[in-house]
């Protein structure tokens, strides 16, 4: 399940980037820096979630390295605020489920 989910959103960020990138080539046109912004931030936050859940331990480190080169190339400190806050996101999400006193966790 964890590997599928992954392709499809591995597979919409490598999108997201190829498109902000192209973008970035025309920035001066209107409107195609924020659009720039909003499309590279919102990919590193997909990365970043993902991370928080082990993609590092299902994916090659060549795969994601090769997003984060893309990601780095157009605006690092945009980048790298996106994919802590992906990560730190999805860590404040599962930290603040209650499970029920006694209950098991499986996985």
């Amino acid at each position: 399940m964890w590997f599928a989910d992954d392709a499809r959103v591995l597979r919409r960020v490598a999108s997201d980037l190829a498109l902000a990138e192209a973008c970035h080539r025309q920035a001066r046109r209107p409107g195609a820096k924020q659009f720039v912004e909003h499309t590279l931030f919102y990919a590193a936050v997909d990365v970043g979630e993902r991370e928080y859940y082990g993609l590092q331990e299902r994916w090659p480190s060549s795969v994601l390295r090769r997003l984060t080169d893309i990601g780095s190339r157009i605006d690092t400190d945009l980048w790298e605020s996106g994919v802590y806050n992906g990560y730190s996101d999805a860590k404040d999400r599962e930290d603040s489920v209650d499970y029920p006193e006694g209950a098991e966790l499986r996985y």
